[in-house]
């Protein structure tokens, strides 16, 4: 092997965002992971297999738990994170049964 330097740096991708269980039953929950302080003007959406916005809120702490009974229908719900200039930088799925 021979090191090649090709100029681009690696992704800056620090997401650590863990949604859990998948599928879910009774409730999700959203650990915004170590860079949560970095993330507080970033905002939290889930949206419903029928398009519907179900869930929103500032990513203001650490640890979200979200009742499912509370979203709606059983699917595939959509959770995207934000950022502040109104752009997606992650999206997730998950199923709820």
């Amino acid at each position: 092997y021979s090191y090649i330097e090709t100029g681009m740096n690696p992704p800056e991708n620090t997401n650590t965002v863990k949604v859990y269980p998948n599928p879910s039953k009774d409730f999700i929950y959203i650990n915004t992971g170590t860079n949560y302080q970095n993330m507080t003007d970033h905002k939290i959406k889930i949206t419903s297999p029928s398009g519907l916005l179900v869930f929103e809120t500032f990513m203001d702490q650490q640890l979200f738990q979200i009742n499912v009974h509370d979203l709606g229908q059983t699917g595939l719900y959509l959770i995207q994170i934000i950022d502040n200039s109104n752009n997606i930088i992650d999206t997730r799925k998950i199923v709820i049964q």
